[in-house]
């Protein structure tokens, strides 16, 4: 009678549990969800806190962290309160389960006036309790348990992705020359209705100044992002001398390419660690070599300590364009075969823009070099460029023949220089009345 007193009572705890445990799953995913969106704000704001100091935004940042945590607040408070309903069955039940058993087994010794009823009464209750203790832990535990599974589960899902794709140990490694070739190339970003490139097809032959130009949105990074196989789901044939791109060992393929972009991270450390980090066992003469092309040799030697100074964290400690100039500096120490320029000159001053497509021609010695920029003034020397429309190939030629013939390239280089076009005066010049008059 005592057993299945106690089974009984064991399975009315496992049952409540179990039917309890979905409830709980959904109040703890909402609480781990609460507190990333919370997490996501802070570390938001701490980014842009220039743009939150500069738009006088600091009273709605404030309102909206007290806003998630409220809902962080609440979501704690709704799983709390689950957790003790659990506790308000369980607990009942355990106590039934103890002070039951003994008022059984009292009840069966005094009916069957047996002595031997009073070991066996102490023995069941040790045996009792060795049954309830795992039960009432696991129900004072279950919010806990779920909680470190969630975290588990986006731990799992993070460190059990595939590897990227190129990394299997067995991609080409051959040295590259920079021949690059582009074969009906399509490519959608995920989330999007539209291709942001649709049936690319061009060729780059290596050792040649190539640029990319277009409006806003039609594929020009697109392109770039394909050639480093940052994106491996795309329709059609990339080649790199000849061999496919998705052949290649991704760890070579990436050492090989040199990229600057609009925006550059530097890393913490002085400016000589900064440029040698593609190359960490680059002499200093190599790195002031890589200064010199990219226009960054005269603001360095301007500084203290010069190649020793440190860069802060965000590199707080230098201006927009010698980061930009660091970041080509950095890019050119590896001397890569295929060097790719996004926007890399939008930040810098006039002086130091000329100073860089002053030293384009001898960055360009010896390796592809592929411009992507809005300003047209940049690529006339360009061996070929490439103007993009909504993702597709509009033309492709020399400077001189898409000012004839492209309206897109026509239109933006007029646009860009309509200050130079003299303008014939429409005023009527009155001559001055001589003294004979």
């Amino acid at each position: 009678i005592m057993t299945v007193c106690v089974l009984v009572l064991s399975l009315m705890i496992c049952a409540w549990l179990v039917a309890m445990l979905p409830a709980i799953r959904r109040r703890v995913g909402a609480v781990a969800a609460a507190e990333t969106r919370r997490g996501s704000f802070l570390v938001e704001t701490i980014h842009g806190i220039r743009a939150v100091k500069s738009l006088a935004l600091d009273a709605r940042q404030r309102h909206q962290w007290d806003v998630h945590c409220a809902d962080v607040a609440e979501k704690r408070y709704a799983e709390g309160l689950l957790s003790n309903w659990v506790q308000t069955i369980v607990h009942p039940l355990q106590i039934l389960m103890t002070n039951g058993v003994i008022a059984i087994a009292v009840y069966l010794a005094l009916v069957n006036k047996d002595p031997m009823y009073i070991g066996a009464i102490i023995a069941f209750m040790l045996l009792t309790s060795r049954v309830v203790a795992p039960m009432i832990q696991a129900s004072q535990a279950i919010v806990q348990i779920d909680e470190a599974r969630v975290a588990v589960k986006g731990v799992a899902d993070m460190i059990n992705r595939e590897a990227e794709e190129g990394r299997s140990g067995r991609g080409i490694r051959s040295p590259l020359i920079g021949r690059v070739e582009f074969s009906e190339v399509t490519f959608r970003y995920e989330g999007s209705s539209t291709p942001a490139l649709d049936k690319v097809s061009f060729a780059i032959p290596e050792g040649t100044v190539f640029g990319i130009i277009g409006r806003s949105g039609s594929g020009k990074t697109t392109v770039t992002r394909l050639l480093q196989l940052l994106h491996s789901n795309y329709q059609g044939l990339i080649k790199i001398d000849g061999n496919d791109l998705r052949e290649i060992d991704v760890d070579h393929l990436r050492s090989s390419l040199g990229v600057v972009l609009q925006e550059n991270f530097l890393f913490r450390g002085s400016i000589r660690e900064t440029i040698a980090a593609s190359k960490p066992d680059a002499s200093f003469e190599e790195i002031v070599q890589a200064a010199r092309l990219a226009g960054a040799e005269e603001f360095i030697e301007r500084l203290p300590r010069g190649y020793e100074t440190f860069i802060q964290e965000g590199s707080t400690n230098l201006s927009g364009g010698q980061r930009q100039r660091l970041a080509i500096a950095r890019a050119l120490i590896g001397d890569p075969r295929i060097l790719i320029l996004d926007e890399a000159t939008s930040a810098l001053d006039a002086d130091s823009e000329a100073i860089v497509n002053a030293n384009l021609l001898r960055i360009a010695q010896g390796r592809t070099l592929i411009i992507i920029s809005h300003r047209l003034s940049s690529l006339v020397n360009a061996d070929a460029i490439l103007v993009l429309e909504r993702g597709g190939v509009y033309d492709i030629g020399a400077h001189e023949e898409l000012l004839d013939r492209c309206d897109i390239y026509s239109g933006l280089w007029h646009q860009q220089h309509r200050h130079l076009i003299t303008r014939s005066s429409t005023h009527e010049v009155i001559p001055f009345p001589s003294a004979a008059q």
